[in-house]
């Protein structure tokens, strides 16, 4: 009995141990984010295993940028084997490694085989890119990077648009690059890719061949790939649009995968020779078109490479995922939908739980000019490769590509995502799969992005192809931490509680500022270069410090005391009648310095006729001249900036901004006539501006139909110096724009256009559309799609943190689902571009616009939104660095849909007035009881007063203008039940009256007013949505007589009549500035008479327009120009 027990005791422990061996431990551990670069790979087994050849020879590792398949040194302990490679890994690539079933137990069982990857450490680095250099190549779409000449640098293949040539530039060691040997190819490819196809450790080529394979050709170790002949992996017929490789057998060499554009993907196993036969074909999207991206990696960690691919067409699921039963076979249905067409999709473990996340680059499918609505969208993982609804990160540009890589080396994976005809922008993860825009890298048309440690610091670089204009592959360094290094502080001389800006490098990872010790409360880390601070209660004079996680940077001297004091501006702070010819001029407590600095910190942008102006200093004063009058009625914005353009030593102070209104001319204030010019179906919003700078006033307007899933468009009439406008054209922007808004954003004199967007996918960010004017007046760039909150509805630009710069603010129908309030987003404008995130201001809910004016007179713009469904406008006020705060509710009335900003009562603060719609109590749903608040403003931003002024039916709009000339600023409410517009004189009290009644177009939705026949006085513009109009109507002016202001004297210096004296002819010789315009030309002999009147177009005032003479007496005439910047006068003698 004895020996039978022990007999099936042995049986029994015989069975169990014939058991394959399994994977309990790997090292690096599944999907790791920062593994070391010098770490071992090692697999532990639940059974010891044998010490033999096999065993040992059973682990792969396979580099992705340096030497394919790695050598090393394999041993074996126990139950565990490893890897000890021979050369480090590079920083940042993503290494995978197969254990495969030669590996055997200790009785001769073979393990079951498993793939495993992770991701080597990076450095730590502020992930900020600049620098570097760039490769002249003519239009390159692809590159790769990776060490192909086995020297410990990657170098980089790039792929040249319609060429047979993939160049080949090699590294240098830091990041500069000389020429390869380049590879010819047999025919036009795609899609280059690096891999180690025959296992033999160095890494070879792999190009789509469109309509018939894969072209392999073979690397000999130095970087040749010519010596062999190429190898085509035949797939006649197939619409190859993408290929990707991996050991999906588990048998120690990679495999390859192939997209075809019948969304079939094609699996071809590697005999490990680099031999390849194709053995499944795998349905992804039946029938939804091409595969733009695939890749393989482990997504329910089962130990095999497991498949996905994208579709580009929607609205179909734009993701599918196909699971790998360990052998090469895949199989499933699980099809994931996206916020666009699927594009670029890549893997990484973003929220560090140890799986794949999925990351997928979407973009829609509408034609906007722009990219209203595309996202990156983030699907984590819950470890069995089931994903969970997305986070979308909305991004500018049109994706062309998307990666990963850990760029300031924290620990996980943060994103570049590469825009064509924009920026690669780069994004920060949290750790947690949370992303957030930190840079902007600009580039022109990138086509295809890389990470790369290019110059060998152990940190990520950035690699970019651009065609377009730039037309070179880019390399942009990332800079490794050191030490800030402080260069500037402006001023450096300023009081407990001043602001400063401190300039100088290697600021992100600022954590403590002090003045001579003692803390700054506040900061504010605006770049990698600049800083703004506020000094802090109980700072004396002494040095200025900053403390980042690399140590304290050097000192600069700085002194708590005064900085010189603005006393006087003129005009003053919302003046209602300002000089339009006169200066902006500002008066300090103390002389100043004329430096490059102190010229640049004075900025003064107009709403309707651009920024172009010379800024003097003249002992205490700082001037600004126009080059161009101010348009009757024009609200004009001035900052000064505190922030200076170069090192100068001139002590600055805090920044300051202010408004006023150009005066108009004396008028009746009745209105009528006009024109009602077609314009873009269902006009939600009109704006009035020079858009041609032609010196009058044109007309841009934008539809709206809700829900539609079509680009919006922006319509531009142009006007012929009478206010008779004609069509132009339109300018695609974001779906479902709801309000139109010009300014020079740029300070060029152009004014750009820009939109609220109020359509967009549930989940997706809303946009602000920016489009540049590029000098022609009817043609402007596709600029940027500025990421805001929910179904955007109103605009505003204005210097919000006194830098100079004009920035935005979208007023947001919704914030999430809540239908008690809404936000106000704020974009701050970086150098280029503005910010894609940025603060969201909580306010009243359901605003339609938004306004901004100093309302506590502090020198910085507020904000002020009204609750269309509610009773109350909702005040925020900003504390100098375009930050808001507060939750002062203004009870106002009933619906209010518009607020206005101005200085009614003529007492210097901006108050505050709403269009009611109605009263929506009204239990008889009646609309008749529109009227318009008036809330008087105390100076410190607290408003009171009951004054309704009645005005029509169904007020939507209201804008404010010297509609009679005297000086104060009187109203006008378009009723869109009525189709009119109510006009309603001011006292220069504030208190309105009359009964004017305005008729206009079917459903006017918008009213604009600006001097559009050139007569001094304020015309109006109203959108017609129901009638697809914009309905002008004409002030006329006291005597119906013309007012024309003299053009500035250095704009008529430049006007030249000769020859002086001239006989038969005498010709004109114009500035650029009047020689793009029409020009009214009038001789008058000495009696005042006109005796000879001749009109020039824009293109006779371009060419030197000849007058003729041979009628005129001899004599001494006047010569006088009427242009759209005023009146010019010449003398001339005639013989």
């Amino acid at each position: 009995m004895r020996a039978l027990a022990a007999g099936l005791l042995c049986l029994l422990g015989g069975t169990a141990y014939a058991q394959a061996p399994v994977v309990t431990r790997l090292s690096p551990t599944r999907n790791a984010r920062s593994a070391p670069r010098t770490t071992d790979v090692a697999v532990t087994f639940s059974q010891p295993l044998s010490n033999t050849a096999a065993t040992l020879g059973s682990l792969k590792v396979f580099s992705a940028q340096a030497g394919g398949q790695k050598a090393g040194a394999a041993s074996v302990s126990g139950n565990t084997l490893s890897v000890n490679p021979s050369a480090d890994f590079k920083a940042g690539e993503t290494v995978f490694a197969t254990v495969t079933s030669g590996a055997q137990s200790t009785d001769g069982t073979p393990v079951t085989p498993h793939v495993l990857q992770f991701t080597t450490a990076t450095a730590p680095a502020p992930g900020f890119f600049d620098g570097g250099s760039d490769i002249s190549i003519n239009n390159p779409v692809n590159v790769v990077t990776g060490d192909i000449d086995g020297d410990g640098d990657l170098d980089l293949l790039i792929r040249v648009f319609e060429s047979m040539m993939i160049e080949v530039r090699l590294n240098t060691g830091n990041g500069t690059f000389t020429n390869g040997i380049n590879v010819p190819v047999t025919a036009l490819t795609s899609r280059p890719k690096l891999a180690d196809a025959d296992n033999d450790g160095d890494l070879d080529l792999f190009l789509v061949r469109p309509g018939s394979g894969i072209i392999i050709r073979k690397n000999n170790g130095a970087g040749n790939f010519t010596l062999t002949p190429e190898t085509v992996v035949s797939m006649p017929g197939k619409r190859i649009s993408n290929h990707t490789l991996g050991d999906v057998d588990a048998d120690g060499d990679l495999d390859l995968v192939v997209a075809n554009g019948s969304d079939i993907a094609t699996v071809c196993l590697n005999d490990g020779s680099g031999n390849f036969t194709s053995t499944q074909e795998v349905t992804t999207l039946t029938g939804l078109g091409l595969s733009p991206d695939i890749t393989l990696g482990d997504l329910d960690n089962d130990g095999d490479l497991d498949l996905v691919t994208t579709t580009s067409v929607t609205p179909f699921p734009s993701v599918s995922v196909r699971l790998n039963d360990g052998q090469g076979r895949f199989s499933g249905t699980l099809n994931l939908t996206s916020k666009g067409s699927g594009g670029s999709v890549v893997l990484g473990d973003v929220d560090g739980d140890g799986d794949l996340d999925l990351v997928i680059g979407n973009n829609r499918s509408d034609d906007t000019g722009g990219s209203a609505g595309n996202t990156v969208s983030i699907r984590l993982n819950n470890g069995n490769g089931a994903f969970n609804e997305a986070k979308e990160v909305p991004i500018n540009g049109i994706i062309a590509t998307v990666q990963l890589g850990d760029v300031d080396g924290d620990g996980d994976l943060d994103m570049a995502v590469g825009q064509f005809y924009s920026t690669t922008a780069i994004r920060l993860n949290d750790g947690k799969g949370n992303f957030s825009g930190t840079q902007d890298v600009p580039n022109i048309t990138t086509q295809d992005v890389a990470f790369a440690d290019v110059d060998g610091d152990n940190d990520l670089d950035l690699v970019v192809a651009s065609t377009g204009f730039s037309r070179a592959v880019s390399i942009r360094l990332n800079r490794n931490l050191a030490a800030p290094v402080l260069t500037n502080v402006s001023p450096n001389t300023a009081p407990v509680g001043g602001r400063v800006v401190i300039t100088g490098n290697n600021f992100l990872t600022t954590s403590r500022i002090t003045f001579n010790g003692v803390d700054a409360d506040s900061f504010q880390i605006a770049s990698n270069t600049r800083l703004v601070a506020f000094v802090p209660a109980g700072a004396t004079s002494g040095p200025l410090v900053i403390t980042s996680s690399s140590g304290p940077s050097n000192e600069l001297p700085f002194t708590v005391g005064p900085t010189p004091t603005v006393v006087s501006t003129s005009p003053k702070a919302n003046a209602l009648a300002a000089s339009r010819t006169a200066p902006v001029e500002l008066t300090f407590d103390r002389e100043l310095v004329s430096s490059p600095a102190t010229l640049a910190s004075l900025r003064v942008s107009g709403n309707q006729a651009g920024s172009f102006g010379r800024v003097t200093v003249s002992g205490n004063k700082l001037s600004f001249s126009r080059n161009t009058n101010y348009k009757p009625g024009e609200t004009i914005f001035t900052t000064l900036s505190a922030d200076p353009s170069s090192n100068s030593s001139q002590v600055f102070w805090k920044p300051y901004v202010f408004q006023f209104t150009a005066a108009t001319a004396p008028a009746t204030g009745v209105f009528s006539g006009g024109s009602d010019p077609t314009v873009v179906a269902n006009p939600q919003s009109v704006a009035i501006g020079d858009l041609d700078r032609d010196g009058d006033l044109d007309i841009a307007t934008v539809d709206n139909r809700p829900g539609s899933a079509f680009p919006g468009l922006a319509s531009v009439r142009i006007n012929n110096g009478a206010g008779v406008f004609t069509t132009v054209g339109t300018v695609p922007v974001g779906r479902g724009p709801y309000q139109v808004v010009l300014a020079d954003m740029d300070f060029d004199g152009l004014l750009d256009i820009f939109t609220a967007n109020s359509n967009h996918d549930p989940g997706a960010a809303g946009t602000v559309s920016v489009r540049r004017n590029l000098g022609y007046g009817n043609y402007y760039g596709a600029d940027q799609e500025v990421p805001v909150g929910s179904n955007p509805h109103g605009l505003a630009l204005g210097d919000l943190n006194g830098d100079g710069k004009l920035d935005i603010v979208a007023a947001n129908y919704t914030a999430g689902t809540s239908t008690a309030t809404s936000t106000v987003s704020v974009r701050l404008k970086e150098d280029l571009y503005f910010a894609t995130t940025g603060q969201e201001v909580m306010v009243g809910s359901r605003p339609l616009n938004v306004a901004l004016g100093d309302l506590d007179s502090d020198g910085d713009l507020d904000l002020v939104t009204s609750s269309s469904n509610g009773t109350t406008a909702s005040v925020r006020f900003n504390n100098g660095l375009g930050t808001f705060s507060g939750n002062l509710e203004v009870s106002v009335g009933f619906n209010p849909h518009q607020v206005v900003l101005g200085d009614v009562d003529g007492d210097g603060d901006l108050d505050l007035l709403t269009a009611n719609y109605y009263d929506y109590t009204n239990p008889r749903n009646d609309y008749t009881s529109s009227v318009v608040a008036v809330r008087l403003n105390d100076g410190k931003g607290a408003f009171a007063g009951t004054q309704q002024v009645s005005v029509g039916q169904g007020a939507r709009s209201l804008a404010l203008g010297d509609a009679d000339g005297d000086g104060d600023l009187d109203l006008f409410a378009t009723n869109e039940l009525t189709n009119s517009v109510s006009v309603r004189l001011n006292n220069g009290a504030g208190i309105f009256s009359g009964t004017q009644q305005v008729a206009v177009g079917n459903t006017p939705t918008s009213i604009a007013l600006g001097d559009l026949d050139g007569d001094g006085t304020l015309d109006l513009a109203t959108a017609n949505y129901g009638s697809s109009s914009t309905s002008v109507r004409l002030n006329q002016a006291v005597g119906s007589t013309k007012v024309l202001v003299n053009a500035p004297a250095q704009l008529a210096e430049q006007v030249s009549v000769y020859p002086n004296p001239a006989h038969t002819s005498a010709w004109l010789q114009l500035p650029v500035a009047l020689s793009k315009q029409g020009v009214q030309v009038n001789v008058l002999n000495a009696l005042g008479q006109t005796v000879l009147s001749r009109q020039f177009g824009a293109a006779e005032a371009a060419s030197t327009p000849e007058l003729p003479l041979g009628t005129l007496a001899a004599g001494v005439y006047t010569v006088q120009l009427r242009t759209g910047e005023g009146l010019i006068t010449k003398r001339l003698a005639v013989k």
